[in-house]
């Protein structure tokens, strides 16, 4: 009897740890490709030439990322190590305007796809938690390259931003269905991502595409915890997070427009 005991144990140990899933971790490079003659027009109304080649190496100059996934959840993380007066960049565009943007240093994405959803900080004590994000994959192509040592397939689907398209390379070799930042929902790990930019609206007027590429993959054999710790954050909505915006510039309009008492 004792040794039909061990013998179970020893037969659901063993089946416990055929069920965990493999954990990968992928380091990737983002650039950008931009035309610069588009770019130099757009910025010909700032007359400090200093700013505007900080403005371009802003925008030539890669960017890394980790993703650490399994075939449940991931997190994608900006491991940029920018000191705080490169938090922030500005650009003019061909109007001249100026628009400030934030490089998200140290960002943080979560994606859980048993629970269909996604989590983002806005700051560092709010996270935004939204559903995941569906693409609309065409996977009808034959091509295939090789990426790393793995076989990857094309697919391609409509951009998150309008006149935008997606080229995807995942690799069914790693049956995960995850891949960098918002992007995830193929039959495989992607590891390369193609944004191809086809509108002439504010800095989309001289980005001709961007990129995410993954540049090394090493399987984890040691426990990830890959859910973030949100105790001390305040869980928002998309939904929250506009009305917070509109509550902020309702209470600027009113204070400019002296409806509200400046003492």
């Amino acid at each position: 009897m004792k040794n039909t005991i061990n013998i179970l144990f020893l037969l659901l140990f063993t089946y416990s740890l055929s069920q965990k899933s493999d954990i990968y971790e992928i380091e990737f490079v983002k650039y950008f490709k931009i035309d610069e003659n588009k770019f130099y027009e757009s910025s010909s109304n700032n007359p400090d030439r200093d700013v505007v080649e900080r403005n371009k190496r802003n925008f030539t100059e890669e960017q890394f990322f980790v993703l650490i996934c399994d075939e449940k959840e991931s997190l994608f993380n900006n491991i940029a190590k920018l000191d705080n007066s490169q938090t922030e960049s500005e650009v003019f565009e061909s109007n001249g305007n100026r628009v400030v943007y934030n490089n998200n240093s140290g960002l943080i994405f979560y994606r859980n796809l048993e629970n269909n959803i996604s989590m983002i900080p806005n700051d560092q004590k709010t996270m935004i938690q939204d559903s995941l994000y569906n693409f609309d994959w065409n996977v009808n192509y034959t091509e295939e390259r090789e990426i790393l040592g793995y076989k990857v397939k094309k697919a391609t689907a409509k951009g998150l931003e309008d006149g935008t398209e997606i080229t995807a390379w995942f690799t069914p070799e790693i049956k995960i269905s995850q891949g960098p930042y918002l992007y995830w929902g193929l039959p495989g790990l992607i590891l390369k991502i193609d944004i191809d930019v086809y509108s002439d609206i504010g800095l989309a007027y001289f980005i001709d595409s961007y990129h995410f590429e993954a540049k090394k993959i090493t399987k984890i054999n040691s426990p990830q915890i890959l859910t973030p710790n949100t105790k001390k954050k305040n869980i928002i909505s998309p939904e929250e997070l506009q009305q917070k915006k509109e509550a902020q510039t309702q209470k600027a309009k009113e204070y400019l427009e002296g409806g509200v008492d400046k003492d």
